[in-house]
């Protein structure tokens, strides 16, 4: 499983202390150092977590490296970017008939949409679209892909021209 995320502390580390059978990933979206990085590697130091692998690399190039690609059974990512974008960092990364989950906070429709193309490209299908009602009554939207043919090689593209160049 592979968390992509610029804020670990989101659910990582219930994740992490419930589940000690999984082996975690998580992606520093940034693939720099931080405080949330930090916070990563003293929550696992003090409740002695031997499953999370913490990886502070760009995730264009994990996207390219052989030893991440299309190596995890689960990808999630909270709303980083937009849809299109998120699935081009995150499918790449997705074994085939592994999931991609992606958590969005408004505009799921819209950006649904426009990520349709972006989604079938890199070998997903469209599973679910779903709201969930936060207990502060806050609506979140949960997007489920399953990967269901390899990522072309050329995906991930270099860092930056997702953002600037989507897939439309």
């Amino acid at each position: 499983m592979c968390y992509k995320s610029q804020r670990i502390v989101i659910m990582g580390p219930a994740l992490f202390r419930l589940q000690k059978h999984i082996q975690f990933s998580f992606l520093n979206l940034r693939g720099g150092e931080g405080n949330y990085t930090h916070f990563t590697d003293e929550y696992t130091e003090v409740h002695r977590l031997n499953n999370l692998l913490r990886i502070t690399k760009k995730s264009n190039k994990i996207g390219k490296n052989s030893k991440f690609r299309e190596g995890f059974d689960f990808v999630t990512a909270r709303a980083v970017a937009r849809l299109n974008v998120l699935t081009e960092l995150c499918l790449p990364l997705v074994e085939k008939e592994g999931y991609f989950f992606a958590l969005k906070a408004a505009k799921s429709e819209e950006e649904l949409s426009e990520a349709k193309h972006a989604i079938a490209l890199l070998g997903g299908k469209l599973i679910n679209a779903e709201d969930v009602s936060l207990p502060n009554g806050d609506t979140r939207h949960i997007i489920t892909v399953q990967k269901k043919k390899e990522t072309p090689k050329k995906y991930p593209r270099k860092p930056g021209l997702p953002n600037k160049q989507p897939i439309k």
